[in-house]
């Protein structure tokens, strides 16, 4: 899978985060039912407006393991958005990816004040899929050894969860540590 990032120039985008965002990206494909769309925004969105208000201390709780470097850079690049530009791939299992990119994003779910009615627009575009993903900006440790970023699936209004996950880089390919869920509704 070739993932590509398009940086405006506020965001210093590092090249672990592109290979981290590639990692959860196959993780996610193997996630989904045969046959299925999944729907990735192409922005990261801030950590306030995926709910995640989390402080050092608590993530350090939750994931004991990751260490104050990573947290601590998670924290610091959560609020600043980039531009992802991916592929639409298919898996042996038919699954697809689709990137919605912001303008879309926008564009669909204006067509309707009410939001429930602005998903039904949503799934009647994307039958095939259950949700819609959006990731954070990716936290690295000093070393580049580490990295911390939350998930966020939206289905809805109907459910929606938070899924944090930590990884390590081991002979230089970057792999899922830990993987915990924050929030569900």
């Amino acid at each position: 899978m070739v993932l590509s990032i398009a940086a405006p120039v506020s965001a210093q985008i590092r090249s672990d985060e592109t290979k981290v965002y590639a990692v959860l990206i196959n993780e996610l494909s193997k996630e989904n039912l045969p046959n299925s769309t999944t729907v990735m925004l192409t922005k990261t969105r801030p950590l306030s407006q995926c709910l995640l208000t989390s402080k050092a201390d608590e993530i350090s709780r939750l994931i004991p393991t990751a260490t104050k470097s990573v947290i601590s850079d998670f924290l610091n690049v959560g609020e600043k958005e980039m531009h992802f530009d991916i592929p639409k791939p298919s898996s042996s299992s038919g699954n697809s990816l689709i990137s919605l990119s912001e303008n879309d994003f926008v564009t669909l779910f204006k067509r309707s004040i009410k939001l429930n009615e602005a998903w039904k627009d949503f799934f009647r575009q994307f039958p095939k899929s259950h949700s819609l993903i959006t990731f954070s900006r990716v936290g690295l440790d000093s070393e580049s050894k580490q990295a911390l970023v939350l998930r966020s699936t939206t289905s809805g209004g109907q459910f929606e969860s938070g899924d944090l996950f930590l990884m390590f880089k081991k002979k230089g390919r970057w792999k899922i540590s830990e993987r915990v869920n924050i929030w569900i509704t």
